[in-house]
């Protein structure tokens, strides 16, 4: 049973998650992200653009400008990266 079925056949939720049947079908949907699915996307999303943003200040320090041009532009090439990378395997999702 997938997860949509068990929500449209469930009207209200009686607070029991142990004896609920959305549990069950949660633990065996395979398009839910669990393990290293869900944690790999998400340190890609939100810690490459911090590490490459702290990278661009260092690496730029002369000047306290020069370092927040370099800290901008280092986080505008992680986001990028970080959007690239959830296209791609969004789109890579969608063929299997």
């Amino acid at each position: 049973m997938t997860v949509d079925r068990v929500v449209e056949s469930k009207s209200g939720c009686g607070g029991q998650c142990a004896h609920c049947a959305l549990g069950d079908a949660i633990g065996q949907d395979e398009t839910i992200s669990k393990g290293w699915r869900l944690v790999l996307p998400a340190v890609g999303v939100f810690l490459v653009p911090l590490a490459l943003a702290l990278t661009g200040a260092v690496l730029f320090r002369g000047s306290p400008g020069r370092q927040t041009v370099g800290a901008f532009g280092g986080l505008m090439v992680g986001l990028l990266i970080a959007g690239i990378t959830g296209f791609l395997m969004r789109k890579g999702g969608q063929g299997q």
